[in-house]
């Protein structure tokens, strides 16, 4: 009897420290570490391979949550470390846990923005390429003028030396992580797609090629 009555009370005790860590769990997972501190913006950045714990961890590093165990499980109840994706984001301490994960989980993350404007040419591009941090100007030179480059980015039969006038004046919205070489090569993709089989037609009947008619109209960009 004596037995079956301390079984009960073990079994009670075990249920109120289930339902008072179910409670806490509960108010930690929705609760933010600074809830009027909305304007607070932190730059956090996950990388690819990084561990839930070490990502967790990191977080309450940043001053972004309470606790990086916590948050740790918190991940691995709902499932969101699974889907967690490497990416910059933009994150602050007026979001819940619950928040962070899910938006760590979008892979919606910080996107920079970087402008070639009209009649940019291969120094003015690699300027802006150090102004904004991607590159320094001497690498983003090197890719421009390296055949080896310009083969893979497919002009290796156009018979140029550099990506001047190659380079479709845009606004570009990247991801920190993205290689130089990548971004110019989505540069020159866009060039390639605006030259139409009806451009292509129209240099032939003006007898020229499409090497010349960049460089004319390159020459036209500098006298304007």
């Amino acid at each position: 009897m004596n037995e079956m009555k301390s079984l009960k009370v073990l079994l009670l005790m075990i249920a109120l420290v289930f339902a008072g860590g179910g409670a806490y769990f509960y108010k930690f997972a929705n609760s933010a570490l600074e809830p009027d501190a909305l304007t607070k913006k932190v730059e956090f950045d996950v990388l690819k391979g990084m561990h839930p714990l070490e990502t967790a961890d990191a977080l309450a590093k940043a001053g972004l949550v309470k606790s990086g165990y916590a948050t740790f499980w918190l991940g691995k109840f709902t499932g969101d470390w699974g889907g967690m994706k490497a990416a910059d984001y933009e994150l602050s301490p007026s979001m819940s846990p619950l928040q962070i994960l899910k938006i760590l989980k979008s892979g919606i993350g910080i996107q920079h923005s970087l402008l070639v404007r009209e009649g940019d040419n291969i120094y003015q591009v690699a300027d802006t390429f150090q102004n904004v941090g991607l590159a320094s100007y001497e690498e983003t030179l090197k890719y421009m003028r390296s055949r080896e480059f310009i083969a893979a980015v497919g002009l290796g039969n156009e018979g140029i030396r550099t990506l001047e006038g190659y380079l479709f004046p845009n606004t570009y919205f990247y991801d920190k992580r993205e290689k130089t070489d990548n971004i110019l090569h989505r540069m020159v993709n866009a060039f390639v797609r605006l030259w139409t089989p009806e451009y292509e037609a129209r240099a032939k009947e003006l007898g020229m090629t499409r090497k010349q008619i960049v460089i004319l109209a390159s020459m036209i960009e500098k006298e304007t």
